[in-house]
Order: structure tokens, then sequence, then C-alpha cells
């Protein structure tokens, strides 16, 4: 990896590569592009949407490998490798979170959910894998056992007049920040 492509998705379902030389348009769902990810070792690239699918891809080639229709009911709203790249979460607009294998493409622990009136907008994996994090439109972070797929106790009310828009851990996975909606960072 040169650290010179970007991924971004858009409002048409498209995902587009960008880098100093070319642009290339990678099609495949039908709905707005929510979020992409690139597995560690660099040879994978997953994006989600609207369209409530995973597109597998090779990150070299570009070409699809695989698309999953996944059981999410509402939008996927984010995606993400766990540090040794064994797992993805996804999280959707319905306030559902679910693990995924990524060998087999299969979930991993049935699907968990938050409540229906939550929107989950931002994860993050702690530097180990243990722990997931999540963010979302209520102002509250939570945190996820990776192995059971169960919530962890005392979600965090991070925020009361915004929404805990992006969370990240620090690289030793001793401090968790998070970004709200109300432009604080925490």
């Amino acid at each position: 990896d040169d650290g010179m492509t970007l991924a971004t998705g858009d409002d048409n379902g498209h995902v587009l590569l960008w880098d100093l030389s070319r642009e290339q348009w990678l099609l495949g769902h039908t709905d707005r592009v929510r979020s992409v990810a690139v597995s560690p070792d660099q040879r994978t690239l997953v994006t989600s949407g609207f369209d409530k699918r995973l597109i597998v891809r090779d990150a070299a080639t570009l070409q699809q490998r695989q698309e999953i229709v996944t059981p999410h009911e509402h939008a996927i709203i984010s995606v993400e490798f766990s540090p040794d790249g064994q797992t993805l979460a996804t999280v959707d607009a319905g306030g559902h979170i679910l693990f995924w294998d990524v060998a087999t493409w299969q979930p991993r622990i049935a699907m968990q959910h938050v409540s229906p009136e939550t929107v989950l907008i931002d994860i993050a994996f702690s530097p180990d894998g243990s722990t997931l994090a999540t963010g979302a439109f209520d102002g509250t972070v939570r945190l996820w056992d990776v192995q059971t797929g169960e919530q962890l106790p005392d979600p965090i009310q991070a925020y009361t007049t915004g929404w805990a828009l992006s969370v990240a851990f620090d690289p030793a996975g001793k401090l968790l920040a998070t970004g709200g909606g109300d432009g604080v960072v925490k």
C-alpha cells in the first residue's frame, strides 16, 4: 500500500477510488453508499449502504468477489474490520449490530439489537480486537464484547445535546475518544 488511495461512497450507490493519477467508479450498490472499509492486510475492500448489502472486492484489482444480502432490515451505516482482519462489524440505522466471520462471510453471532429508536453511526475496534465501541444519534457510546457479541454494562451518555458521531481508541487501547454533533470531542 502506497497510502495514495482513498475510497469514498456517494448518494447514488457508487464507490469512488481516488489517487493522484486516476479515478474509477465501482458499481454494484443500488442505493447510497454509506461506509467503506479496507482489511488490515490491504487485500479486501468492503462497501455498504442504504441497500442493506455488503459488496466485497479484491482491493488490488477492484474485482467484485462477493455480494452479500445481509439480515439487516435498515441501512448499514458503518462497517469496520477488526485489527486481525478476521471479523467485520456492521451497524445499521435500526440499532442492530452484526459480527461477520471474514473467512466465510457468515454472521459469527446472532444479530444484536440496541433499540428501534437507536441509529448506530460509527464503530471502532479496540487495538487488541476484544472490544467494539459504537456511537449513536442519541449521544450514547456503547461497548461490545467481540467474542460474545454482548453489550457491556453501563453505556456512556457522552452527549446530551448532540450525536456521538465518531468513536476511536488510542493505539494502546487505554482511551476512547468521541466526536459529537455539538462540535465537542470527549
